[in-house]
């Protein structure tokens, strides 16, 4: 029943419990035009775990300044004392889906979330894997 400042005013239990967006009417039109190269649902995992599962070839280059990390993140990770990386592994931070979108493509991937009302950021880019497999790096 605490309600932290740093929550705006919800309860901790309000913040825990609040729905997930579900992805499927967003983005199966986008699927079925064939607009998406590959996906990544940010669950347990993390940007760390879930996102190099469709990179092949390609490293993941994201920017962790370009979006607002949620206040409840802020609060877990300064509470907990959770470094970096163990946070992007362990929560999503704030993004629960990463879109990996054809440039071509990029300009009506953007237009269909618009029209639907979806808050949307572009968080990095991919890049040909420094190693053998895949990996996030951070910008």
């Amino acid at each position: 029943d605490d309600r932290p400042e740093a929550l705006g005013g919800a309860s901790v239990g309000e913040a825990l419990l609040a729905p997930h967006l579900s992805y499927l009417s967003l983005l199966w039109p986008l699927l079925e035009e064939n607009r998406l190269c590959a996906m990544a649902h940010i669950t347990g995992g993390g940007l760390i775990d879930n996102v190099p599962r469709v990179l092949g070839g390609c490293d993941a280059v994201i920017d962790t300044t370009t979006w607002e990390v949620p206040p409840l993140f802020k609060m877990i990770v300064e509470a907990a004392g959770i470094d970096r990386d163990e946070a992007y592994q362990a929560l999503n931070m704030g993004i629960g889906m990463v879109l990996f979108v054809d440039d071509g493509d990029r300009s009506s991937v953007e237009a269909h979330l618009q029209a639907a009302g979806e808050d949307y950021v572009v968080i990095g880019r991919t890049e040909a894997a420094a190693g053998d497999a895949g990996c996030v790096r951070w910008a």
